[in-house]
């Protein structure tokens, strides 16, 4: 299963917002949470962005996209993934 998150405004839209000033550059922060490490074999389950400025300000509000799976690919979770999926409530998601 392939998933697009899009950002809002398309290709370009961070320059042509915040501008390509020296050190105003936007940063963009993303972090996936995956079933697993290997990525021939684990399934995405979260994948979450930020835009922050160079002060590391967020720009933008955070992103968030819960990629729901199907049993067969959390059966697959190991014991780790599992204890901190489930903590952190994205398996509830």
């Amino acid at each position: 299963m392939r998933a697009v998150l899009r950002l809002r405004g398309g290709p370009g839209w961070l320059s042509r917002r915040y501008g390509r000033r020296a050190g105003a550059a936007p940063l963009v922060w993303i972090d996936v949470e995956t079933t697993g490490l290997v990525p021939d074999k684990d399934a995405i389950l979260e994948i979450a962005m930020v835009v922050t400025d160079a002060a590391l300000e967020p720009l933008e509000p955070a992103q968030s996209l819960v990629i729901h799976q199907p049993a067969s690919e959390l059966a697959k979770l190991n014991t780790w993934s599992r204890k901190w999926h489930r903590k952190s409530g994205l398996l509830d998601e």
